[in-house]
């Protein structure tokens, strides 16, 4: 028999039910929030115009590929 779904894949169905997403594009979303977070984190820490910069190119390459995901 099949193993019991685990917490994660209950949660993941749940939102794949809800949102009408696959679960791969739940999973680029997740990460395109952590680069985010990671660049912001980066730019409070060192500031200036090219950590930035940085942070806006990461946030354009995610909308690139949010755009990409949904069409």
């Amino acid at each position: 028999s099949d193993p019991e779904p685990t917490a994660f894949d209950r949660a993941v169905d749940r939102c794949s039910a809800v949102t009408a997403l696959e679960p791969a594009t739940l999973v680029v979303l997740a990460l395109g929030a952590v680069a985010v977070g990671v660049a912001g984190v980066t730019t409070a820490t060192i500031g200036g115009p090219v950590a930035t910069a940085g942070l806006g190119i990461v946030g354009g390459g995610v909308l690139v590929a949010l755009f990409l995901l949904l069409q």
